[in-house]
């Protein structure tokens, strides 16, 4: 089993939702790889996370990942979360940025999702390659290597405040208070 950062197809979220997509259906492609997602990476991923009994822990800029002597080491949390399986997909629920992380998100310095994922090489759903086992935790980004990766929005958003918002976009800034 290998351990790879590496960032998730993500869809447009609005952070105030609590909840965050990290793993479609299929193909999930990155400048790196093209990681694999299906009905066995979502049992294992999702037992997985049962056996350790910890909430997901989001970091800055993978910097929870380095070894603890390393000076760019940070263990602080950006916030926590659950896995969920909704349609197949993996999903974080009940996501709790913390101050720090909120104010990342809010204030555009780190926007984007990059799961730290541990991955096997197996033949599956989608053919041979290489499959999500297991999700270690996520951090919060500001360079993100997944193709398609949508920004993050702050509930503190406004719609004027961006042009490039779908009309899905808008309507949840909308719907939770955005101005």
């Amino acid at each position: 089993m290998s351990k790879q950062i590496a960032e998730a197809a993500l869809a447009p979220v609005d952070v105030a939702s609590k909840q965050i997509r990290l793993f479609k259906v299929g193909p999930n492609a990155t400048l790196g790889e093209t990681y694999l997602f299906d009905a066995e990476s979502l049992r294992t991923c999702l037992e997985a996370r049962k056996q350790w009994n910890v909430r997901v822990h989001f970091d800055l800029e993978h910097r929870a990942t380095l070894p603890k002597e390393n000076p760019n080491y940070l263990g602080d949390a950006m916030g926590w979360g659950d896995l969920e399986s909704r349609a197949g997909e993996l999903w974080i629920v009940r996501f709790e940025p913390t101050a720090e992380g909120h104010s990342r998100i809010k204030n555009k310095t780190q926007t984007y999702l990059s799961p730290t994922f541990y991955h096997d090489f197996r033949n599956g759903q989608y053919g041979s390659g290489q499959y999500v086992s297991s999700i270690f935790n996520v951090a919060l980004t500001g360079l993100p290597q997944t193709l398609g990766a949508q920004m993050l929005m702050a509930a503190s958003a406004t719609v004027a405040q961006s042009s490039k918002l779908t009309p899905s976009d808008a309507q949840i800034c909308r719907r939770t208070g955005c101005s």
